[in-house]
């Protein structure tokens, strides 16, 4: 999928010969023995996020799948199946954001969320919650920041594309 201005935006509009600054990253999905899964509560902007992250030099989508979910959710897990890519144009920031997006189960959840200190300042706060909770949290919310707006669309499609993927194995 890709989202454009418009898409978020009534009257947005999109560009397609500026210069973005390319950024990827690896988001997961992943459910702990009680069958929940991990978000993130950006309090200071008023949305729910997928743990996750950007590509560090070199890194592969694994690694940076594994390295995001440590960081973010405290806890050590595999990387089992792929649910998506979307594309943002996000044309305020000059940013393509080019974020993987997997599915995955926790081995391990003995650590703690290692907040940046940018994360720290915006409120992050982990949640466990099930998949259809998740799904209606990043439905119903309001985002008070730009990229938040982007965040809500995208987290949305893949928690909804990976209920479908679901649905389809059983």
């Amino acid at each position: 999928m890709e989202i454009q201005e418009s898409d978020v935006f009534d009257g947005g509009k999109d560009y397609f010969n500026a210069s973005y600054k390319v950024r990827k990253a690896a988001r997961g999905v992943i459910f702990n023995k009680e069958r929940k899964i991990a978000v993130l509560y950006v309090a200071k902007h008023n949305y729910y996020k997928l743990p996750g992250g950007g590509f560090e030099q070199g890194e592969s989508a694994e690694l940076a799948f594994k390295r995001e979910m440590r960081e973010e959710t405290g806890t050590e897990a595999t990387m089992e199946t792929p649910i998506g890519v979307i594309i943002e144009y996000r044309n305020k920031q000059k940013r393509l954001q080019i974020s993987y997006c997997y599915y995955g189960r926790v081995t391990d959840e003995s650590g703690e969320p290692q907040f940046t200190k940018k994360e720290l300042d915006k409120g992050f706060k982990l949640k466990w919650v099930p998949l259809d909770e998740a799904i209606n949290l990043m439905r119903f919310q309001h985002p008070t920041d730009y990229s938040g707006l982007f965040i809500t669309i995208r987290d949305k499609v893949f928690l909804e594309r990976l209920k479908i993927m679901m649905q389809n194995k059983s």
